[in-house]
């Protein structure tokens, strides 16, 4: 998991958050689109998941690994240990 985290904090805070809406509008639009088609619900469903466990790794303090969700890019310092977050 260290490792997956790694990969995905490697990008600055601000694609990190443009991938996060981008695969939100996505994964919306498919659970909405997925009632009538249900094949796409089939392909909703994970993709969904695997937005959330993305933001659960993308926005987090590099420094005491607390989650500040994906307001990460409003923050100048972390509100849990103080440090300066580099964006």
């Amino acid at each position: 998991m260290d490792k997956l985290k790694a990969f995905i904090c490697k990008d600055s805070a601000k694609i990190r958050e443009r991938i996060f809406i981008v695969s939100t509008i996505v994964s919306s639009l498919l659970v909405g689109i997925g009632f009538k088609i249900h094949f796409l619900l089939i392909l909703a469903i994970p993709l969904l998941l695997l937005t959330i466990l993305y933001a659960r790794l993308a926005f987090r303090c590099p420094h005491c690994d607390a989650f500040l969700g994906a307001q990460l890019t409003n923050y100048a310092h972390c509100p849990m240990c103080g440090k300066r977050i580099e964006k």
